[in-house]
């Protein structure tokens, strides 16, 4: 099976993927300080207690986890146009 890499769109792809990163990473932290700002390590309910842990989990794992996966993707793109270069030459 043949590969044809168009080094420019294949670029331009990895930048929009460390461009959404960016994004949701500062959204997420907003979220974070909002959701630590709202609900104080001080309350200590069965609900929020729950809350913390369920969005500390989700935060510190998933989230995380997903973001890593699209940088790995988005230097994938890298390394492919650099290999392409490589070997047109």
């Amino acid at each position: 099976m043949n590969l044809t890499i168009l080094p420019d769109a294949a670029l331009e792809d990895a930048k929009q993927i460390e461009e959404i990163i960016s994004k949701i990473d500062e959204s997420m932290k907003i979220l974070d300080g909002e959701i630590k700002r709202i609900i104080p390590e001080h309350l200590e309910t069965d609900w929020s207690n729950n809350l913390r842990d369920r969005w500390a989990q989700f935060y510190d794992g998933t989230v995380k986890d997903s973001m890593s996966a699209m940088q790995e993707s988005a230097e994938s793109l890298k390394r492919a146009v650099d290999a392409a270069i490589a070997y047109n030459k």
